[in-house]
């Protein structure tokens, strides 16, 4: 039958009385009921805001165990805290996003196999959308959330629910359900052949709702399981969040003011499952509590059939579930935001990691009950990390992390710019006869402070709508922007080595060692001797700088990304877009991004197939990096302490750097080392110790201790503690080859213990409880950093990617058009905030690409 006769056929059915009670039902209260619930389980989707969170709470007060359904892992576990500590019943959750079938079909497949009984489900997950939008299979957006994942949820849990007799499902239907006044169109569920109304699309899905229950209810006759549909009242709820901020300002400031409190809803949502009023009654539509007739298309059995077939064929469909408009290799920070940027634009995107966490760099683990950093011990903002956070709308809880520095028995905190005098008179102890050199070399400082200011001296634009954020532009970025292209000259001119640098200016070795030795081996003047701008720019997200990584994480997956982690990739064919990982499974992908080590794509990356002009410059690329190598890594003793963090808090700040003699390395860590690498075969263990004797005494120390930033990351009474140098991968490598690194792993965690508690911390020794390391090796394998390599590139050889930052921009091209780097090997020199940087210009290379090719 055509829509036009559907329409005059259901305008037919209409009756008045149907229209005025709806009108009258619309001021009415809900039914309460006081039966309890005792043991018994509630599954709710969408349950950590508005009517679901109500509704969860309603049940969890009245003794039932709650398992929710939802998108967002940090908001699934607070409500699950609230809701076992304050009710003292089970609450368990599942992440799922219902706009996606692969995770429906998981959600549904966990649900279905669960060996306990679901006794009641309530499916209220749903959207408002005031644009078509497509779900990652083609699928218009609010039709998947609110219909076709209830109807693939409730298909699967047939034999289920049968099998237990006895059950209640209940979807959080709508009134609006009556905008769709000329009927469902099977035809055009999508949305392709009329133009797009979020009202009618809205009404559409809530229509299908009502017509699936005709079905499952005649399915379900001769049980005990009954399906109704319920509208919740106009409460306030926080659907539609999704539409932009005009509708969020409209919505906030003008709709939610006429509105209820979704605890109405929960109340009757609570009747509907529980009442004994109500038992065995099914295939109704409730105004809250109250029997309504639905509008007729919502009763078409006609239209509910052709539903039913379609819903089925779509259950069925073929996902094609490795073909992705974005795969983002390397579950580092860069790559974690890519994927996260990506994601939030529509991408189909899937993040790659080899290792189980994520992070990279940017990571934390737990050791019996001691909580500490594996890379990073603190973030500086650089002003990117919070303008990334706010445009992301990622709200993380931090502290400042302020440093202390220490040679020998002195020791300074580092608060303010003030406390550079402070810097000042430390030094001058220590070497009064170069008391001008120092002066000297704060003049730099101070220098290079001025031109951070101006570097930093703005949200970098890259994290801001330069399209709509008009104020933005013309009051701050078109007045920064000149003094910003005078400082990037000056800054270019600091590129020379940071020993260089001082040597021009310092005449004392030992002073100059003093203030060189905690860099990278030729590190840029301008990046070294920026750090007391850095010092100053430390916090520490509570919980650990892994924080930053799992809101990421939780934000890629909330706007419907992948992550498939334990994944190796092993082979990358650039010629017909395709990944092999180590079970030598295929991703087909539009664009990739490579945010991991880059070597090893260079290594993997196949040649056949790609353009002749692309084939050469690959290949030049290729050599330039395979005989280039990694920057300096670092060793960390991890220390578990049987002492408060009081002790520790009466010498020095949580981030520490301590040299504990005056003296410097000179050439220990130099000509030295280079000597016995140099002469290995022929160098016995004990000249190899000797040496480490001398190098761990006059070294320069980075010591983290997690509880003083955050209390919590401890047990009561005890202190974790990191104490890290510089270490050199190629003797660890050498010594690992010559069969002896656990004993020389020992030898050396055995001397820094030494040096530490025969200098700064004297109560250490006797109060370590249990101890382990990290090595270069350890990094390699476990991040995949060439050389163990914590900063990218070595500043010893030509580097062979972009270094100057305004055209940083450049440094996420490859020679291939469809791969993208990002990450620390990207650009050079590269901290965490570079690294997120890149990530975020890689996602706007692709997002921008697909703009052009849809034009």
């Amino acid at each position: 039958m055509g829509n036009s006769r559907k329409f005059f056929q259901y305008f037919k059915e209409y009756r008045w009385s149907n229209i005025f009670a709806m009108v009258k039902n619309s001021g009415s209260s809900p039914k309460i009921c006081t039966e309890d619930f005792k043991n018994r389980v509630v599954v709710i989707t969408g349950a950590t805001s508005g009517i679901g969170y109500h509704t969860a709470r309603k049940y969890a007060s009245m003794g039932a165990d709650i398992l929710a359904v939802n998108r967002n892992e940090q908001k699934s576990q607070a409500l699950c805290k609230e809701i076992t500590s304050e009710f003292g019943v089970n609450c368990n959750y599942k992440i799922a996003d219902l706009s996606s079938l692969k995770e429906i079909k998981r959600v549904a497949e966990e649900l279905a196999t669960m060996d306990s009984p679901i006794d009641v489900l309530i499916h209220n997950a749903g959207i408002y959308l005031t644009k078509k939008e497509l779900t990652v299979d083609g699928l218009e957006k609010l039709f998947v959330v609110h219909y076709l994942s209830t109807f693939i949820i409730n298909y699967r849990l047939r034999e289920k629910l049968k099998s237990q007799e006895k059950a209640r499902i209940i979807m959080v239907g709508s009134e609006g359900h009556r905008f769709a006044a000329w009927g469902l169109r099977p035809d055009d569920l999508n949305w392709e052949k009329r133009r797009y109304s979020g009202l009618k699309s809205y009404g559409s899905a809530k229509t299908s709702q009502l017509l699936s229950m005709i079905i499952f209810d005649e399915d379900f006759q001769s049980s005990g399981v009954t399906f109704n549909t319920m509208h919740p009242g106009a409460v306030k709820t926080e659907t539609g969040q999704e539409n932009g901020a005009f509708y969020r300002w409209f919505k906030r400031n003008f709709f939610d003011k006429t509105l209820k409190s979704p605890q109405l809803s929960a109340e009757a949502l609570y009747y509907l499952g529980v009442s004994k009023e109500i038992e065995g009654v099914g295939g109704k539509f409730f105004s809250l509590t109250t029997q309504e007739e639905p509008a007729p298309p919502a009763l078409d059995k006609e239209v509910a059939a052709q539903l039913w077939d379609i819903s089925l064929e779509l259950n069925d469909m073929n996902l094609q579930e490795n073909i992705y408009d974005t795969i983002v290799v390397g579950g580092g920070i860069a790559g974690l935001t890519s994927a996260a940027y990506l994601s939030r634009a529509g991408e189909r995107v899937l993040l790659i990691e080899k290792n189980r966490e994520l992070g990279g760099l940017v990571n934390s683990f737990s050791h019996n009950g001691f909580h500490f950093d594996a890379g990073v011990r603190a973030l500086e903002d650089a002003g990117i990390i919070f303008p990334m956070l706010k445009e992301l709308n990622i709200d993380l809880e931090v502290v400042k992390s302020p440093v202390s520095l220490g040679i020998e028995n002195e020791i300074i905190d580092i608060n303010t710019v003030a406390d550079l005098q402070k810097y000042r008179e430390l030094l001058v102890k220590f070497y009064p006869e170069s008391e001008g050199e120092i002066d000297d070399v704060l003049k730099i400082i101070k220098k290079i402070m001025k031109h951070m200011e101006v570097l930093y001296g703005v949200e970098n634009p890259v994290f801001k709508d330069l399209k709509r954020d008009r104020e933005f532009i013309f009051k701050k970025l078109l007045p920064w922007l000149p003094k910003f292209i005078f400082t990037v000259g000056k800054i270019n001119r600091m590129n020379m080595p940071v020993e260089d640098c001082l040597k021009t200016v310092v005449k004392n070795p030992e002073l100059n060692d003093i203030i060189s030795q905690h860099f990278f081996k030729n590190t840029p003047a301008f990046f070294a001797l920026s750090y007391f701008s850095l010092y100053l720019d430390y916090f520490y997200p509570k919980g650990g700088v892994n924080k930053l990584c799992d809101a990421l994480k939780n934000k890629i997956l909330e706007n419907s990304g992948e992550i498939k982690t334990e994944t190796k990739i092993i082979e990358v064919l650039p010629g017909v877009s395709l990944l092999k990982d180590q079970n030598y499974v295929d991703y087909k992908y539009r664009n990739l991004i490579w945010a991991a080590d880059l070597k090893t794509l260079y290594k993997i990356i196949e040649v056949q197939g790609v353009e002749d002009k692309v084939k050469i410059k690959l290949e030049e690329t290729k050599i330039k990096m395979l005989k280039n190598r990694g920057c300096d890594s670092v060793f960390s003793l991890f220390l578990e302490i049987d002492e408060p963090l009081e002790s520790f808090a009466k010498i020095a700040n949580g981030h520490f750097f301590y040299t504990p003699s005056k003296l410097g390395l000179g050439e220990t860590h130099r000509s030295e080392l280079n000597l016995l690498l140099r002469n290995f075969e022929s160098v016995k263990r004990e000249q190899i110790l000797t040496w480490l004797d001398k190098f761990t005494k006059l070294n320069t120390y980075e010591i983290s201790i997690p509880g003083l930033k955050d209390s919590q990351l401890v047990p009561q009474g005890k202190t974790g503690m990191i104490i890290s140098l510089l270490a050199e991968y190629d003797l660890f490598k050498k010594i690992q080859t010559a069969g002896w690194l656990s004993e020389f792993v020992q030898e050396l965690e055995n001397r820094i213990i030494d040096v530490i508690s025969q200098s700064v911390y004297p109560i250490l020794k006797d109060k370590i409880v249990e101890r382990f390391s990290f090595s270069p090796l350890s990094i390699e394998n476990r991040v995949g950093s060439s050389e163990g390599s914590i900063v990218g590139w070595s500043f010893e050889k030509i580097m062979p990617v972009v270094n100057k930052i305004q055209i940083s921009d450049r440094s996420v091209f490859t020679p291939v058009p469809s791969i993208f780097q990002a990450g620390q090997w990207a650009y050079s020199p590269a901290g965490v905030p570079m690294s997120i940087l890149t990530g975020k210009l890689a996602a706007d290379k692709v997002i921008k690409r697909r703009r052009f090719k849809t034009q």
